[in-house]
């Protein structure tokens, strides 16, 4: 694992289910361990998703999440998201879009290469969770799932949340995360997937004073802000 270092220096696994007041609103929070590998229909890491026809990456009345000229990720009049290859004839289902009753919704997408990561939140009657998604869309593969926080600690009170993700074109995704008690934040980090097969969630940085919104990528390197300063590490 990189260092993390100032630039002006020299040189689904566990998943976090919250209460919900109505729906899915935030209250009091709950938190689960599950070894599933998602809530929903999505599929095993390692396993391709539903498909459907979409030539040349194209569905009528379709919306347009992110995309790059190597792939397209968007959401049609059902609810679906669905992201493909432009040169494809078929699209790769990726979640849903809207209500996250009984549903995996998609959000913060980020494109590079032909790789799509998300944030993927589920909820029923009385909780919710999130998790990183990372799917190949050369491939229709899902490449990579992992809870915000690790390692996960389960107390009636903690919730934890995905702030940022970023994604480079090898499939390293980085995100930044927090873990609240009640009203007060206990944790927060900056996350990456390692480039090792498979791949695995490991700290790049830990620290209350990070800025959870400040997370960027420039190539194969992050950047964060901390206690005013500007922090980089490689992906």
């Amino acid at each position: 694992m990189s260092t993390p270092r100032p630039i002006d220096s020299p040189p689904r696994g566990a998943r976090v289910l919250r209460r919900c007041a109505q729906g899915c609103a935030a209250a009091a929070t709950v938190a689960l361990l599950a070894v599933s590998p998602a809530a929903g229909d999505l599929p095993a890491v390692g396993q391709k998703a539903a498909t459907r026809k979409a030539p040349d990456c194209s569905v009528r009345k379709s919306t347009t999440l992110q995309a790059n000229r190597h792939v397209r990720v968007f959401r049609t009049t059902d609810d679906f998201v669905w992201g493909c290859r432009r040169t494809a004839d078929r699209a790769f289902r990726l979640g849903d879009w809207g209500e996250c009753q009984n549903s995996d919704v998609v959000s913060n997408v980020e494109v590079a290469g032909t790789y799509a990561a998300w944030i993927s939140t589920t909820c029923g009657l009385d909780f919710s969770a999130e998790s990183i998604e990372l799917a190949n869309l050369r491939t229709g593969r899902f490449a990579f799932r992992s809870s915000p926080i690790l390692p996960f600690a389960a107390t009636e009170r903690t919730f934890e949340g995905i702030r940022r993700i970023v994604v480079d074109d090898r499939g390293v995704v980085a995100w930044t995360a927090s873990r609240s008690a009640g009203a007060k934040t206990i944790a927060i980090e900056v996350r990456r997937r390692t480039r090792a097969s498979g791949g695995a969630s490991v700290v790049v940085d830990s620290d209350l004073a990070i800025d959870t919104d400040s997370l960027r990528r420039k190539g194969h390197r992050i950047t964060w802000r901390k206690g005013g300063e500007t922090f980089s590490a490689a992906l």
